[in-house]
């Protein structure tokens, strides 16, 4: 079972209720405020799935889905938007 999930948003308050959500859900969670920070430390072979907002300043959770497709194609994405 997977259980790690990467969130990456530039809003603090997304990122905190996400975070609490899925860790009292029993989840792993790692926390980016920018697509960029997460790519720099996204391991090889990450065993989880990423949420990711789809406006954010710098790379946009488009362009992030399209870098992670690139690097491994059956690591699961999920773009959210208010």
């Amino acid at each position: 079972m997977l259980n790690a999930v990467i969130v990456v948003d530039d809003e603090a308050s997304i990122r905190t209720a996400v975070e609490q959500w899925l860790s009292l859900s029993g989840f792993e969670v790692q926390l980016f405020s920018r697509a960029e920070e997460c790519l720099a430390q996204l391991p090889r072979d990450f065993p989880g799935v990423i949420l990711s907002d789809v406006r954010m300043p710098g790379l946009s959770g488009l362009e992030l889905l399209a870098e992670v497709q690139r690097r491994d194609a059956d690591l699961p994405l999920i773009l959210l938007t208010g």
